[in-house]
């Protein structure tokens, strides 16, 4: 019953924070949405705050995990290729599979950082230095140009994947496609990859 209880709570956060942010959603309303007492938030995650805290951090720490193997040194351009597009595979899949949580992650993130720094550092910061160095390991191979930034280079492909997130509504309802379509994920990623090395490429 505990774990059931907790997953609810877990399930109904993060869906009320999705849609009404976390400054617009009570821990009353987070208990009526998942059917259980007001006090079971509390025993579970010490606040409201506090639940907040393990959502980000969870989903933070699995994002991590998931990604470690695309995120290691690459030994050729090929190399790179591979695992650039398992990573950018990888993180639309969660879209697909979680968009809930995804919307509220990026929704909340800078509240993150500055609420709780420590938590953010142990682990939104791991992702990013990890796809940080794997970028600049390509750089030193010489499969991105030199002269890049590479800070630069990862907020712009990171960038296309959060917008791609963020308006799943919008694509779906105006523009006729889904990253739900497997052969709109197939194509999205391909043509992707190939725009990035065509614009960081050395082209040797």
């Amino acid at each position: 019953m505990s774990d059931n209880t907790r997953h609810l709570i877990i399930s109904a956060a993060t869906k009320l924070f999705s849609e009404r942010g976390f400054t617009g959603t009570s821990t009353r309303d987070i208990a009526k949405e998942a059917g259980v007492n007001g006090a079971a938030i509390n025993y579970h995650f010490g606040s409201k705050d506090g639940l907040f805290e393990w959502l980000m951090t969870e989903f933070a720490d699995k994002t991590t995990d998931n990604l470690k193997m695309s995120f290691a040194p690459p030994k050729t351009t090929e190399d790179f290729r591979v695992r650039l597009t398992l990573f950018t595979e990888s993180f639309i899949r969660q879209m697909v599979d979680d968009p809930e949580r995804l919307r509220f992650v990026h929704l909340h993130i800078d509240r993150f950082a500055k609420a709780h720094q420590k938590a953010f550092k142990d682990s939104i910061l791991t992702f990013h230095f990890a796809f940080n160095e794997f970028l600049q390991s390509a750089q030193k191979l010489g499969i991105i140009r030199s002269e890049l930034n590479i800070q630069v280079v990862q907020h712009i492909f990171i960038s296309s994947l959060i917008d791609l997130a963020r308006n799943t509504f919008i694509s779906e309802n105006y523009f006729g496609y889904s990253v739900k379509e497997e052969a709109f994920r197939k194509t999205f990623v391909n043509n992707l990859i190939d725009i990035f090395f065509v614009g960081v490429g050395t082209h040797e």
